[in-house]
């Protein structure tokens, strides 16, 4: 038989979007090691050392488009091009915490210093 090219243990993650004229949200936690960012309607969370996916959150309906760690990096929270923001745990079982509807395009997110709001 012919040998098969693809290992079952290579996780394939796909990579953050581009777009002209726009910078690609990516952030990192250092204390964790660990790094986030948006590609289509999906939230990737990686861990930084070896590039293996730690999460993929699949909650958004529209492109997201921003991404940010609390202050502790207990939390990290994403927005949507539709005006969502989503609030995840960054642990297991990487619960969704809270959703937020702003409206408008998410732009970019803030913490508050002590991660209790956004």
């Amino acid at each position: 038989g012919e040998a098969s090219l693809v290992s079952s243990s290579i996780n394939l993650v796909s990579l953050p979007r581009s777009e002209r004229g726009r910078p690609s949200k990516i952030h990192i936690y250092h204390d964790d090691d660990l790094l986030a960012y948006p590609s289509a309607k999906v939230l990737i969370l990686l861990r930084i050392s070896d590039l293996s996916v730690v999460h993929r959150f699949s909650h958004h309906r529209f492109d997201t488009s921003a991404v940010r760690f609390s202050a502790n990096g207990e939390f990290v929270a994403s927005g949507d091009v539709g005006g969502e923001v989503f609030v995840f745990e960054t642990i297991a079982p990487f619960e969704m915490k809270y959703k937020y509807k702003i409206g408008g395009e998410i732009a970019d997110i803030a913490w508050s210093p002590d991660g209790s709001k956004i």
